[in-house]
């Protein structure tokens, strides 16, 4: 993983570089630990993780607000350790940030370019067009008194967006914002990454914001990275078990047994408590390891188990059907934008699936159904709920 290493060099390209960074705001806690990661420029990157993985504590290293209690924090290729928050080429839009009370609007925007020398009719052009942008133009005579929470967080991030800092990082932007503003701002930031050819770090919790906005993903669990890379090779290839758990949406089926192969057969299967899945020929150049090994877990994306229609006097029983054949009774039904989503009980073990609006009027809840397993679409990990996945 990106986060380990134990030779590190210097990335040329890269103007933002953690090298071996943890951070202790108590004795015996590590808000974060031994992050490594580099990050270069005209970049979008998205950070994601549970409350408390040391998201935040990220970004207030790179800007200066923290000083790592071990490791080193580098921008532009230089040690950051006696460059102040301000010399760092930073700007920074936090959840809930700050605004200078006894400023308007339009001062509050400009405050920090002005700060950085860039000139009064250029400082004056970039707030204009940002204030329309993010729809706060009727505002620029007010207070931030005057103000909403989510107009003054447009504020807040306007005043980032204004200075066109090589670096922007951008603590939840869009979380106290209205729903129907999200997409605009969403698509204002791609825009000001891509003009400005800057590095933009941007935290958030929502699913959806991150895969629209993100070239690069950090997956953070317990203060470290977990992964690092282009998004959809971190979709694709996850490093473990909570990589995949937490970045899939609706959540990916894991389930636990073991890898049977059949004598004679040329052929094999996972066998779990409840069903067993046939797997693919392409997958064969993990058969013999993973059956060596015991017991594992197995995946499945939701749009993995394809719903069929079960006939109750021809289907085998609960739990018993052909390998990659999985009969079970709905117990959820979530309609989800032109398609639903079904919680599926076969045997003991729950299951996702993800069907068609046109499915709906035939499935209701206590429904018998079959679903047909795309196991090419399979992974397998180690047990446990950091398990690192097993790679052919």
């Amino acid at each position: 993983m990106s986060s380990q290493s134990s030779h590190l060099q210097a990335s040329p390209s890269a103007l933002v570089e953690l090298r071996r960074a943890s951070k202790s705001f108590a004795p015996q806690s590590l808000a974060v630990r031994d992050l490594s990661i580099a990050m270069g420029p005209d970049t979008y990157v998205v950070v994601v993780g549970p409350s408390g993985c040391g998201k935040t504590t990220l970004l207030r290293l790179i800007a200066g607000l923290e000083s790592p209690t071990s490791g080193t924090v580098h921008i532009g290729g230089s040690d950051a350790a006696s460059l102040p928050p301000h010399a760092r080429g930073v700007a920074l839009a936090a959840q809930g940030a700050p605004l200078y009370p006894h400023l308007t609007v339009r001062e509050n925007l400009g405050f920090a370019a002005r700060a950085r020398s860039v000139p009064a009719a250029v400082v004056r052009d970039r707030v204009e067009a940002i204030a329309q942008s993010l729809l706060i133009t009727d505002f620029l005579a007010r207070l931030p008194g005057e103000l909403s929470g989510g107009q003054r967080q447009r504020v807040a991030l306007g005043r980032a967006l204004v200075q066109q800092a090589p670096i922007t990082l951008l603590d939840e932007p869009l979380a106290a914002l209205e729903p129907d503003l999200r997409g605009r701002v969403r698509t204002l930031l791609r825009e000001r990454q891509r003009a400005t050819a800057g590095l933009f770090i941007h935290v958030t919790h929502d699913h959806e914001e991150a895969m629209a906005l993100a070239d690069e993903l950090v997956v953070m669990h317990g203060g470290m990275i977990r992964q690092h890379g282009p998004t959809s090779a971190v979709l694709e290839s996850p490093s473990d078990r909570f990589v995949a758990e937490f970045l899939s949406d609706p959540p990916t089926n894991f389930f636990g047994g073991r890898v049977e192969v059949l004598a004679g057969q040329n052929e094999a299967r996972f066998v779990g408590e409840d069903f067993a899945i046939a797997i693919p020929h392409q997958l064969a150049n993990l058969v013999v390891p993973l059956a060596a090994i015991g017991t594992i877990t197995m995946s499945l994306p939701a749009e993995a188990l394809r719903i069929a229609p079960s006939d109750d006097s021809n289907s085998p029983p609960l739990g018993r059907a052909a390998a990659g054949e999985l009969v079970g009774t709905v117990t959820e039904i979530t309609p989800r934008a032109g398609r639903i989503v079904l919680q599926v009980r076969v045997g003991t073990t729950l299951l996702r699936a993800v069907g068609h609006l046109a499915d709906g009027p035939r499935i209701e809840r206590g429904s018998r159904i079959r679903l047909i397993a795309e196991a090419s679409k399979s992974q397998f990990f180690e047990s446990g709920p950091l398990g690192r996945r097993f790679v052919g």
